[in-house]
């Protein structure tokens, strides 16, 4: 399916793994007015934290960020990160594959394509008691989250969810980790 034409809008992918046989791909959607597809990449590789990653076991790392403009013509940008620590998960323990945490994304307006999840991907076996994250480490990475949104926006930057349904994007301004651990059954063919 081609990607939809959304103005001022730019898929971003980061490609995460251990450097074996386990691989995993998140999407981020950025805003931003007026910028290109390295700006943008420039701007994501200034602003994450390891803390962003504290629920992904500590052996696992986003090796490649894939940036796309949604306006139908432009170049990617391709960003090799090196796998520096703010790019690699910051817990301990061996990773349980098909089990994500999740960021839960929530704009003004309602309804399903208005709200978007980020599946955080290789949950470490230490942070998964009865199928749910620790109270501790849920604040956590809700706060880093949030950290990074508000990096993005005092640059004039902003993390969106897109609707490829109605090719539009919406400003996130509500972002948490949610406690419970998730698999969705259709995202396990990802961990390739």
């Amino acid at each position: 399916m081609p990607l939809p034409i959304i103005a001022d809008t730019f898929r971003c992918a980061m490609e995460w793994s251990d450097l074996g046989t386990l691989n995993a791909v998140n999407v981020i959607h950025v805003k931003a007015p007026g910028k290109t597809a390295t700006q943008v990449g420039t701007e994501i590789d200034a602003k994450v934290t390891a803390a962003m990653w504290h629920t992904v076991a500590g052996s696992v790392a986003v090796d490649r960020l894939v940036v796309t403009p949604l306006d139908g013509s432009s170049a990617q940008f391709v960003l090799n990160t090196g796998r520096p620590a703010k790019w690699q998960g910051a817990a301990g323990s061996q990773s349980i594959p098909a089990v994500s945490s999740i960021i839960k994304l929530g704009t003004a307006l309602r309804g399903r394509s208005k709200r978007g999840r980020i599946f955080l991907p290789f949950v470490p076996e230490s942070l998964c008691l009865t199928g749910r994250l620790p109270s501790a480490d849920v604040a956590t990475s809700t706060a880093a989250w949030v950290a990074f949104a508000n990096a993005l926006v005092a640059d004039a930057y902003a993390l969106v969810v897109a609707s490829y349904k109605l090719a539009a994007s919406e400003q996130v301004i509500n972002l948490a980790c949610e406690p419970v651990l998730a698999t969705q059954r259709r995202r396990q063919q990802r961990l390739r």
